[in-house]
């Protein structure tokens, strides 16, 4: 766990040491041998929020009257259409699997019924 903590680059150079049973004493190669097939997800708020921006999704739609000027409430269906959320995407969108460099969601496209999967990077990785 200590590996992961410290960074994407951390959990890779202990992927590698896992499959060098010739460098790593055995006790050593069990632990490391966790950072291949259990990493911990990112939150779903922060991975969410990673894919809102790379899609250009708004974070809530902005329908509430209130914020707007009477001039602005005809233009409430353009906004829906220029500013999608992910709920007006997608369907049962669900997280499958992590690891060390992303977590991959599955959902259904909204307009097309496809079923996807959607891979979101872990924040910090283009460092």
């Amino acid at each position: 766990e200590a590996l992961t903590n410290l960074g994407p680059a951390f959990v890779k150079a202990g992927q590698q040491l896992a499959i060098r049973p010739d460098l790593v004493p055995p006790c050593v190669l069990k632990e490391l041998q966790k950072l291949c097939d259990s990493v911990r997800p990112i939150p779903d708020d922060i991975a969410l929020q990673v894919l809102r921006e790379e899609l250009g999704l708004a974070q809530t739609r902005r329908d509430n009257n209130e914020e707007r000027s009477p001039g602005d409430q005809a233009n409430v269906a353009v906004d829906r259409n220029i500013c999608p959320t992910l709920k007006d995407t997608f369907d049962d969108l669900h997280l499958v699997a992590a690891a060390s460099i992303g977590q991959v969601y599955k959902a259904t496209l909204k307009k097309t019924g496809e079923t996807v999967a959607i891979k979101v990077q872990r924040p910090g990785m283009r460092k």
